[in-house]
């Protein structure tokens, strides 16, 4: 009985060029830094114990940006 055999890929992908993203230049980057205080006061408030978001996750935001 003889071998299967696969039909070959049509075509190769086409190699592109890489292009580095820019988080910092993203309409949501600049409402989260814009808004960051106002939510993070919003969100103690609304916390039972006063809390508000986990401090690894205010780290991160808080983190300073990287130049673009």
């Amino acid at each position: 009985m003889p071998a299967a055999t696969c039909p070959p890929p049509a075509t190769a992908p086409s190699a592109r060029a890489y292009r580095p993203r820019r988080p910092a230049a993203s309409l949501l980057h600049e409402v989260v830094r814009t808004n960051l205080e106002t939510r993070l006061a919003g969100a103690a408030a609304r916390d039972e114990y006063g809390r508000g978001v986990p401090l690894h996750v205010e780290a991160a935001l808080r983190k300073p940006r990287e130049p673009s």
